[in-house]
Order: C-alpha cells, then sequence, then structure tokens
C-alpha cells in the first residue's frame, strides 16, 4: 500500500540567529558577495522571510548589509519604484555590481597559475581552485574539466600525476577520495587505479 503523502510543513523561525554580517566591498567583491549571498539565503530560509511582506524582506536586507553597501545601493537605477521592488530585484543588482568589478583575465591567470603549495593538502587545494574558478567566468559546461586539468598539472605528487596523465577517459566526477588515516589515503579512480597520496576528502557527483 503506498505511503500517503506528508503535508508540507511550514519551517518555523528560529529566534535569536544572528544575521550575516555586513557586506565587506573594501577588497575581494566578489568573493566577499558570494560568501554574503550564501549567507543570506540560509538565513532566510531558517528564520522564514519569505513568509514574510515584501516591504519586511527589503527593509531587513538592506538593513543587514552596512553602511558602505547601503551607499552603493543607494546609487542604483531599477526599474520598479520603491513600493514594488523586492529583494531578488535588489539581489540581481548587487550580482552585477560584484560581477562588474572582476578582470577576468587576471582571475583566470590566478587559476591556471595555481598549483598545489609544498606542505598543503589536497582538500585545502581543491577548496582554493574551486573558489578561484568562480571568478573566472568560465561557462558552466567547461569549469569541471577546467577543475581536473588543474588539479592533474598542479599536484605536487609527480607519480600521481603521470598516472592520472595516462588516464584517456580521466573526469573530475570519476574522481573518488576515501580517507585511510590522516596522513595516508588512497586515490581510487573508476576502481583501476590504486596509489597512495594526501587525499583526505570525497569529490562531488560521487
Amino acid at each position: 500500500m503506498a505511503e500517503a503523502a506528508r503535508p508540507i510543513q511550514t519551517p518555523v523561525p528560529v529566534s535569536g540567529l544572528r544575521a550575516p554580517q555586513p557586506l565587506n566591498i573594501d577588497s575581494n567583491l566578489a568573493e566577499n558577495w558570494r560568501l554574503f549571498k550564501q549567507k543570506w539565503h540560509n538565513y532566510a530560509i531558517i528564520t522564514n522571510l519569505p513568509h514574510q511582506a515584501r516591504d519586511y524582506q527589503v527593509a531587513l536586507f538592506l538593513h543587514t548589509i552596512g553602511d558602505e553597501a547601503l551607499k552603493v545601493y543607494n546609487g542604483f537605477k531599477f526599474d520598479t519604484p520603491d513600493a514594488e521592488r523586492t529583494i531578488d530585484d535588489i539581489i540581481q543588482k548587487f550580482e552585477i555590481f560584484a560581477v562588474g568589478e572582476i578582470n577576468e583575465t587576471y582571475e583566470r591567470y590566478v587559476f591556471n597559475r595555481r598549483d598545489q603549495l609544498e606542505g598543503e593538502s589536497f582538500e585545502a587545494f581543491l577548496t582554493v581552485i574551486r573558489s578561484l574558478v568562480k571568478t573566472c567566468k568560465y561557462c558552466d559546461d567547461c569549469v569541471n574539466s577546467l577543475l581536473r586539468d588543474r588539479i592533474v598539472l598542479g599536484i605536487r605528487d609527480v607519480t600521481t600525476q603521470q598516472i592520472l596523465l595516462r588516464e584517456r577517459a580521466l573526469t573530475f566526477q570519476s574522481l573518488r577520495v576515501f580517507s585511510e588515516t590522516e596522513c595516508t589515503c588512497t586515490w581510487y579512480w573508476a576502481g583501476k587505479v590504486r596509489l597512495r597520496i594526501d587525499l583526505v576528502i570525497l569529490l562531488p557527483g560521487q
């Protein structure tokens, strides 16, 4: 007998939850905006903000972004009047503002020259390059193959690099990493390649 569908429950707001810190626009604007937007999205879900009135949502967002970002907002030109402006309209303007600060050529230069540093774990290396690639404005279909190439070209372990270079069907998604100990791990690729290196995470898509 099929299980009856459960009713959708409206999340209960969490009291005492702090709003995100104000948006820092002084340096590394694109990355700061990305983190702020992610935190704001989570905050909105936890506090059940979408169920509040439009003007309440807008007021809370403008209160949260801080004085300097509010000055930026005051300089935006909108197609919608104040009485109809939504959170999505404002976020879109900030998205354009933040992305517009990116020097695409320079961002790609930094990404493509980033190798694994001496003593740097693979987890830390991967975290850095995944962050760097987000500001390069590569097409979505290209990102995983570029990350794969950056891993192969930038990894410090030469033996590992040579083995990966021989794999003709190597993809970012097909790399599986399983932690064995704090310092020694095993890299599996499609059940064929097995070697010991310092990888301690599970790559996405697996």
